[in-house]
């Protein structure tokens, strides 16, 4: 056995935490320490973005990758290998290894991925897909507090895109801040409010690393209202509402990643969905979204 991620065995220099163990069925990807910087490559940037005072960045050089990110250092992606210059928290930069930049690395080899949560359901995955913010890990996290289990929650990897799109599990755990933990478990009181550093928890393990079939793909809309709301999108509507959470290597690599997300709209349905705000009631809430996916047939 060996420790993996996305069904690929992961031989790190540096610890990770958040992998299982498991066959790595797909092959073995190598995760080395870089002791120069990566930043002094040359380099095109293909896209430059900053959320919540975090900055990224996106550069190809030569066939490589090269993504940087303030907190959690640099990165470079060639072939099977990946170098890194690691910075910050080691929590946080195992957590951007297995949100962004693995997936990242699986779509230079075929892969798609995407800015979403996955909760395996009746044996299948449900996607959770939405902009940082939106809910993924709270989701997740409530589900998993009910006994789901739960294949990643801050980035997917699927395969099989021509016949079965097939989601792999990633990094063990839910990403999540302490109030809203406590808040899901029952124990808001217990939890000073405000506290924005998110941790992991590590709940809704999944006991395989096998990949699971996907069955449905839920769009999440910012939170209102009194109740789950679920609304399947057509084909033609799914695919540019999808592509915002597309990950993949710049303008030469958007036509491959739209073919791969065509083929996954033409096989999975996609929902439109919206939660109330009430974390305390999170849990019943994620039940009753997966119960209207459910009223309408996959």
């Amino acid at each position: 056995m060996a420790a993996t991620l996305f069904g690929y065995a992961i031989n790190s220099d540096l610890p990770l935490i958040r992998t299982a163990d498991g066959p790595g069925e797909r092959g073995v990807l190598r995760v080395r320490r870089s002791h120069s910087d990566l930043r002094a490559r040359e380099g095109e940037l293909v896209s430059w973005d900053e959320l919540d005072g975090i900055e990224f960045a996106l550069a190809t050089s030569g066939p490589d990758l090269l993504v940087w990110c303030s907190a959690t250092g640099s990165y470079l992606i060639r072939g099977d290998e990946l170098l890194t210059c690691p910075a910050g928290h080691p929590n946080d930069w195992e957590h951007r290894i297995g949100s962004t930049i693995l997936p990242l690395m699986l779509t230079e080899r075929g892969d798609l991925a995407l800015h979403a949560a996955a909760v395996v359901e009746g044996g299948e995955a449900i996607l959770f897909c939405g902009p940082a913010g939106r809910g993924k890990s709270t989701l997740a996290a409530a589900l998993a507090l009910r006994g789901y289990e739960v294949l990643s929650d801050d980035g997917v990897v699927l395969s099989g895109l021509e016949d079965q799109p097939m989601a792999w599990p990633g990094a063990t755990g839910v990403r999540i801040t302490p109030t809203a933990f406590a808040a899901l478990a029952g124990r808001g009181q217990d939890c000073e409010r405000g506290s924005s550093y998110k941790a992991t928890h590590l709940i809704g393990r999944a006991p395989s690393t096998a990949a699971r079939s996907v069955a449905a793909v839920v769009l999440l809309a910012p939170r209102e209202g009194k109740e789950p709301e679920a609304d399947r999108l057509e084909p033609m509507a799914a695919l540019p509402a999808l592509m915002p959470h597309v990950l993949h290597g710049g303008p030469d690599r958007l036509a491959a990643a739209m073919r791969r997300t065509g083929l996954l709209v033409s096989r999975v349905p996609v929902f439109r969905a919206r939660l109330p705000q009430h974390l305390e009631d999170a849990g019943a809430h994620a039940e009753m979204l997966l119960g209207r996916l459910q009223d309408s047939p996959y």
